[in-house]
């Protein structure tokens, strides 16, 4: 499995956070390409949902990320991997968590099918105060935008 052959590759590029990483590429809202230790992963922001590129919103999602990331060393806490061979975690930049940030911005959902409540406090508050996909009459969550299409 590719996270275990990355855990043992953690102890050479540690940080605070777990594992320092270069953001290649934003590939959409929540799923980045990285370089850890000169290998290129590709890694999905744990507990957050954002639009789909081809989806109302997609695209804003995208370049949010894109600014804050894209050619930027981050901080990594990765929590394992997706059915798809994705690292999975969480992205920090300047000490800041960026999958929180995308949820309080509006930029993506909390995705309670596989974190709960975790940034639930964000996306309510983003929502009440009509921030991002939240300006929207009522936007159409990405899980059930990917079933439909």
């Amino acid at each position: 499995m590719k996270f275990l052959a990355l855990a043992a590759s953690i102890v050479v590029a540690s940080s605070a956070f777990g594992v320092t990483a270069y953001v290649e590429r934003v590939v959409d809202g929540d799923t980045v390409k990285v370089s850890i230790d000169g290998d290129t992963e590709t890694m999905r922001l744990e507990c957050i949902d954002a639009p789909e590129s081809r989806q109302e919103f997609g695209y804003e999602s995208t370049r949010a990320l894109t600014r804050l990331v894209e050619g930027r060393t981050v901080d990594l806490e990765i929590t394992g991997e997706d059915r798809y061979g994705r690292l999975l975690g969480f992205i920090f930049s300047n000490g800041r968590d960026i999958n929180r940030y995308q949820v309080q911005q509006g930029l993506a959902w909390n995705y309670t099918q596989y974190c709960g409540d975790e940034y639930a406090a964000e996306e309510e508050a983003a929502r009440d105060a009509g921030r991002g996909l939240w300006d929207g009459e009522d936007p159409e969550a990405p899980w059930i935008w990917r079933r439909n299409n």
